[in-house]
């Protein structure tokens, strides 16, 4: 029901306390926005202190947050990508029109997808354990790529990364590619999201 406000009705002592516990809010969230950007609001306009950090992390754009923005970005691709092929899978287990056949290859496939994460995420954190930056793992069905963040492998740090994608899924190092990615190029061609295209 409605609360409907009678205008002509004198002012109670319960509107009152109400009211000085709302100006009472309204003063504490003024304070706190004031303290939270008292930096800002007293600088002077020509203070050398504030010209200084112009070019600080808040205002560029720099190359280690493009290469954030592509690891979060394909990361969240691939998760994406496998999720929604578990679920149109999973949509075949259930199915009733399904063949046996049918629900036996989605299973296979619902494993397959399983086995990759696995390997993904113990490929990406023993990489990481050996002191290299950034990476993200991508495991198939026959092949896997590594996408490193390092700017300049040398061949000795390729065939570490090389040994412990081997070692993770069994895959011969021929099948494994490892990548080094570069600020500004485009997701490499060289590696799949792990979603077997068929």
């Amino acid at each position: 029901m409605a609360h409907i406000i009678d205008l002509k009705r004198p002012v109670g002592e319960t509107d009152m306390k109400n009211m000085k516990w709302l100006i009472l809010g309204l003063a504490v969230m003024t304070l706190l926005a004031l303290y939270l950007n008292r930096e800002r609001l007293f600088t002077k306009a020509g203070d050398e202190e504030a010209e200084k950090y112009f070019g600080d992390a808040d205002f560029v754009y720099t190359e280690t947050d493009r290469k954030a923005e592509y690891f979060a970005s394909a990361r969240y691709n691939r998760e994406k990508k496998r999720t929604e092929a578990t679920e149109a899978l999973n949509d075949i287990i259930q199915s009733a029109l399904a063949t046996a056949e049918n629900k036996s290859l989605a299973y296979e496939e619902i494993r397959q997808y399983a086995f990759s994460e696995t390997c993904e995420n113990a490929i990406e954190s023993l990489i990481a354990a050996k002191g290299f930056g950034e990476c993200i793992a991508f495991v198939g069905r026959d092949s896997a790529s590594v996408v490193v963040s390092e700017d300049r492998l040398t061949q000795a740090q390729a065939a570490q990364i090389t040994d412990i994608v081997v070692s993770q899924t069994g895959y011969s190092a021929s099948d494994v590619t490892v990548i080094e990615y570069k600020a500004g190029d485009e997701a490499p061609a060289e590696a799949n999201d792990g979603v077997q295209n068929e």
